[in-house]
């Protein structure tokens, strides 16, 4: 079961509840795959630029709604916090993929052929563009990524 975070619509009426991406005005869908530390930097900036974040976890109990991220200095006085609100948090990639204009795979990199074969199948094929990619692109991860777009002809 999908977790959809809610805020307050901007009526005030506690009742009357949106999704983030309802409540921030609705842009870019980026969904990271994976519990990796990139995840937890991402999300919070990511939310401090109005896109909708979806998070597929392996473990999404482990996570809070909002994510905070410090940029300190080196006397470890905060500079800046940034701050990020999980728009659907699922282990289930069938909730999180379909919205997704940008996938990132914030995960080990023995695990980027896996993890592209399960979400390939949820990939919105009626979006002119999906972008899939991850912050440590090393190990073919192109040609992982022509793999899976030819077995599932995206």
């Amino acid at each position: 079961m999908p977790y959809h975070a809610v805020e307050e619509k901007e009526t005030g009426n506690p009742a009357e509840v949106a999704t983030v991406a309802e409540a921030k005005g609705k842009g870019p869908t980026v969904c990271i795959v994976g519990d990796g530390n990139a995840a937890h930097v991402l999300i919070p900036f990511l939310g401090d630029t109005h896109h909708t974040v979806n998070l597929m976890s392996l473990n999404p109990s482990n996570w809070e709604r909002t994510i905070r991220c410090d940029w300190k200095n080196m006397k470890n006085e905060v500079l800046q916090t940034f701050v990020g609100d999980i728009n659907i948090l699922s282990d289930d990639f069938a909730d999180v993929i379909p919205d997704a204009d940008i996938i990132f795979l914030c995960m080990p990199v023995h695990q980027y052929r896996n993890a592209l074969g399960k979400l390939a199948p949820y990939i919105n094929r009626s979006k002119n563009e999906v972008f899939v990619g991850t912050i440590y692109g090393q190990a073919g991860f192109n040609w992982m990524v022509h793999e899976i777009e030819k077995k599932h002809k995206l």
